[in-house]
Parts: structure tokens; sequence; C-alpha cells
């Protein structure tokens, strides 16, 4: 955004060389007048803008806490495969202790 604002600051000056040039100083204070406008018009926008940025930014986290979190999903997914792994180590050896009681 303040490269934006640069760069039309410098449109606007090398407008105000240009009419400066050809009106001669007797044009000044209408020159003044317009300026003062376009300066009034582009402060309204850049507010504008803000606002617009600011509600986005607002929006934006409020999305992300209402969210849920890839964290819980890869935790579920941890606690899953403990539990599978549990279930067959447990199995494993029931079976092994279930084959050494008939030899």
């Amino acid at each position: 955004m303040a490269a934006s604002l640069h760069a039309m600051e410098s449109v606007v000056q090398g407008l105000v060389d240009h009419i400066m040039a050809q009106g001669g100083i007797a044009s000044q204070p209408d020159i003044s007048k317009v300026l003062k406008e376009e300066l009034s018009n582009l402060n309204a926008k850049m507010e504008d803008m803000d606002t617009r940025q600011n509600f986005q930014h607002r929006l934006t986290q409020n999305r992300l806490l209402n969210s849920t979190s890839w964290v819980s999903y890869v935790v579920f997914l941890i606690l899953v495969q403990v539990v599978a792994v549990s279930a067959y180590t447990w199995y494993k050896k029931r079976l092994e202790m279930s084959e050494k009681k008939f030899l």
C-alpha cells in the first residue's frame, strides 16, 4: 500500500509540474484546490482499503479460531495406531501362550 501511495504521489507531482509549466503561477490557487481535493479523495480511498483489510483480517482470524485444527486429526490417528498395535501385540502374546500349553 505504501509503494502504491508513493507512486500516486509521484504521478501527482508530475502533473503539478506539467500544469505549472503550462499555466504558470497564475493558476496556482486552482491547482492547490484540485490537489487538496485529490488528496482528500486518495485519503478516503486509503481509509476504505484499510477498513476492508481489517475486516478481512478479523474474518480470517475468526475462521481460524472456529475451525478444527489438523493437530487434533493427527493426535486421533496416532491414538488409533497405538490401540491397533497394542491389540495386535496382546493377541499375538495370547496366541503364543495358548500354543505353549498344548506342547
